[in-house]
């Protein structure tokens, strides 16, 4: 007992000396600020505090300014981040206008699997067939309703029910096709050797390399097509 309150009468003291080695930093700062700002005016105390703050906030507002730069915003991010990191009513708002938007994000993706089972840890025993393609079939058809009324510009492209069959079934002869082995699967090469043919033929790459186009130009045009 008697070490242990020795151990505490050392502890005591050593957050004491702490407290007075901090308060005695404290005061000697404030002397200082109150010695280099005295008989300034209020303008000059007011720039030399809004530039101390931004250079402890350049690293990041350089940080955010390439980043709105790559969205193509560029100096207007950078005065908006600005705002943002300065200005603590700014950050405030951007922060619940964000919320919000991820709130309301969250809704309209997620609403839709309202009703439908949840599936987040593999299950003791497993769907049979019928019961795995009833539960695809659900989900397939509440997408499907998305676009389906043709409500919608892009996303989709198709050429009717018909051809969804056909490419259904192409889908199905080259399910466990792996194209980074040609060794293996000679007629996925053959096929896709093929449509690249089509692209150059249409893009007259054979006329291009005529005249004076390089093949990396021309391949450049058939990735971009396809």
């Amino acid at each position: 007992l008697f070490k242990m309150s020795g151990d505490c009468c050392s502890s005591d003291t050593t957050t004491a000396s702490a407290a007075s080695a901090v308060t005695t930093l404290v005061e000697s700062v404030r002397q200082y600020v109150n010695t280099t700002f005295e008989g300034k005016d209020a303008a000059t105390v007011a720039a030399t505090t809004l530039g101390f703050a931004a250079a402890l906030h350049l690293p990041g507002l350089i940080q955010q300014y390439y980043a709105w730069k790559s969205e193509g915003k560029g100096f207007k991010g950078l005065l908006m981040a600005a705002a943002v990191s300065l200005i603590p009513a700014a950050r405030r708002k951007l922060e619940e206008e964000q919320k919000k938007a991820r709130t309301s994000m969250e809704h309209e993706i997620l609403k839709e699997a309202e009703g439908l089972e949840q599936h987040l840890a593999l299950p003791d025993r497993g769907m049979d067939k019928d019961e795995l393609l009833d539960y695809l079939k659900k989900c397939s058809a509440v997408d499907e309703a998305k676009w389906s009324k043709g409500t919608i510009s892009g996303s989709v492209y198709h050429g009717g029910a018909d051809l969804t069959e056909v490419i259904a079934e192409a889908f199905r002869c080259f399910a466990l096709a792996n194209p980074l082995h040609p060794d293996l699967f000679p007629m996925v090469r053959k096929m896709e050797a093929e449509v690249v043919a089509m692209m150059i033929e249409l893009m007259n790459g054979k006329k291009a390399n005529q005249v004076g186009r390089t093949e990396r130009e021309v391949r450049g045009v058939v990735c971009s097509v396809r």
